[in-house]
């Protein structure tokens, strides 16, 4: 499915959802989390607020405040967005990051 994304008020970039909108949601952490609620918020708007609130404990209402960091800048507590990511066919994944750090010894 090919959605168009609202950016900066204004329709800038198609995505399919499924890998393109993984990897798209993959930069965005890289960004920072400011970057990926907003990339978050992008790919929750182009699947659809209704389905994953159908999908969720959630309503849309509940769903569209918490990836605006609202109220008063709260963000999604890991249970919540674990249940978004899941309407939406994704999960959460820890691994090793690719660049790793030196490490320094210890005298």
């Amino acid at each position: 499915m090919v959605q168009t994304l609202f950016i900066d008020g204004k329709w800038e970039r198609e995505i399919v959802l499924g890998k393109e909108a993984v990897e798209y949601l993959k930069a965005a952490l890289d960004e920072g989390e400011p970057v990926f609620l907003l990339a978050l918020r992008q790919v929750a708007q182009a699947f659809g607020m209704s389905k994953i609130a159908a999908r969720t404990k959630l309503t849309s209402r509940q769903i569209y405040a918490l990836l605006h960091g609202e109220p008063a800048n709260r963000h999604p507590a890991l249970t919540e967005l674990a249940a978004i990511l899941k309407a939406m066919g994704l999960r959460l994944v820890i691994e090793e990051r690719k660049e790793r750090r030196s490490k320094k010894k210890i005298a």
